[in-house]
């Protein structure tokens, strides 16, 4: 295969490497802050704090080419208004799910209240539908995965569905 003459780093007008950096774009969005994206990618990222859930989240937002939906907005603005109420109603089933993961080594004893400060924060998922990666909501309704990490996992994450400011499902990936 020959090796294109106009596509060597030669003879670029700017430094290789540089290129996607001239297409990136930020906007600022009602709960998000600001967030950034590249070229024609519908995908927004920031890192952001949700004082009740953790602080240090990735959040990727699966959007449109201008931003978030209307609806990803007001499914974000559920999480976080819910927050406290998230954190309180998915404890146990998330101390039930690690338990029956035995991944817990000997000697702690998890419960609903010790159970965030084992816990990690690492990303926020904002989906473009209903579907998350173990399930869906009901019809019209926007996903939100919670990702954080586990101390004693280290190739899964553990993984709150959230829908409507709700607390759907835990699951690990």
């Amino acid at each position: 295969c020959a090796q294109a003459d106009w596509l060597s780093a030669s003879r670029l007008p700017w430094p290789l490497g540089t290129l996607m950096s001239m297409f990136r774009k930020s906007l600022k969005a009602e709960y998000f802050g600001t967030l950034n994206g590249e070229g024609r990618s519908k995908v927004w990222e920031t890192e952001l704090d949700i004082e009740e859930l953790g602080t240090g989240f990735l959040v990727r937002v699966h959007g449109t080419e201008q931003g978030p939906t209307e609806a990803q907005v007001a499914a974000f603005k559920e999480l976080i208004s819910q927050a406290r109420a998230i954190k309180v109603s998915s404890a146990k089933p998330v101390v039930d799910f690690l338990k029956s993961c035995e991944i817990i080594p000997n000697g702690v004893d998890l419960t609903s209240d010790n159970l965030w400060e084992h816990l990690t924060p690492s990303f926020i998922e904002v989906g473009s539908n209903n579907e998350y990666a173990a399930g869906s909501g009901p019809e019209g309704s926007v996903a939100i995965t919670v990702g954080y990490e586990i101390p004693w996992e280290g190739e899964h994450l553990l993984q709150l569905a959230i829908i409507d400011g709700t607390f759907h499902r835990v699951y690990s990936e």
